[in-house]
Formats: C-alpha cells, structure tokens, sequence
C-alpha cells in the first residue's frame, strides 16, 4: 500500500484498479496533473478495505489528508473507515454510469474499442 510519490498530502482512496486509471484519465483531460499537486490515487482492491487503508495513510498514519470516491452503494464503508460526508465522492449509482453519462455512449464505445 504505496502512495506514488514521497511528496503526496493527499489521498483519493478508490475502490479498485479501474477506478483510478478513469480518475487519472479524467484528470489528464481536464489538464491537470494530481501528482505535482501532490495528491494519489490508491486503488483498495474493494471498498471493504477502506478501513485499512485510511488507519495507514490518513490522520492515525502516515498523516496524509483522505478523499474518498465510491459508488452509492458503498458510501457506509467509508463512513466506518471515519472520512466525514464532505471527503467523500459519491458516483450514483457507480463510476461507470457516470463515465457513460459524461462521455456520452458515441465516446464511451469508442474508448472501449481503443482499450480493445
């Protein structure tokens, strides 16, 4: 359980390996470059783990400041882990339907086709 830089404050605690490269992506299209703002983005390998996760990177830990982004229906993990409402991002009802409904279904396809 790495951060990517040894410069990072910030963390955005994501459910899975899916999740960040979608994160990352949408940052890169937006221009922006999380790591020189020193923020990461840490896959959980499941929102069950975010517990875990933000004993070793948040307050209680390595000390960093923790964002969480989640599905819906996942968002009671991370209330238990201690992120409060405000540090948590929620996707209704998940990631993917919020991909389709900012790309559109024309660019969703064709990400998929370029992902193969």
């Amino acid at each position: 359980m790495t951060t990517e830089r040894t410069s990072t404050t910030s963390v955005i605690l994501v459910e899975g390996a899916s999740d960040r490269a979608a994160v990352l992506e949408a940052a890169r299209l937006l221009g922006m470059d999380l790591a020189s703002g020193g923020v990461s983005v840490v896959p959980m390998g499941g929102a069950m783990s975010v517990r875990r996760f933000a004993a070793e990177l948040g307050p209680g830990g390595a000390g960093l400041r923790l964002r969480g982004l989640c599905d819906a229906g996942e968002v009671r993990f991370f209330e238990r882990a201690g992120l409060a409402s405000p540090d948590i991002y929620l996707c209704r009802p998940d990631l993917e339907a919020e991909l389709l409904r900012a790309l559109g279904i024309g660019r969703a396809e064709a990400v998929l086709e370029g992902e193969g």
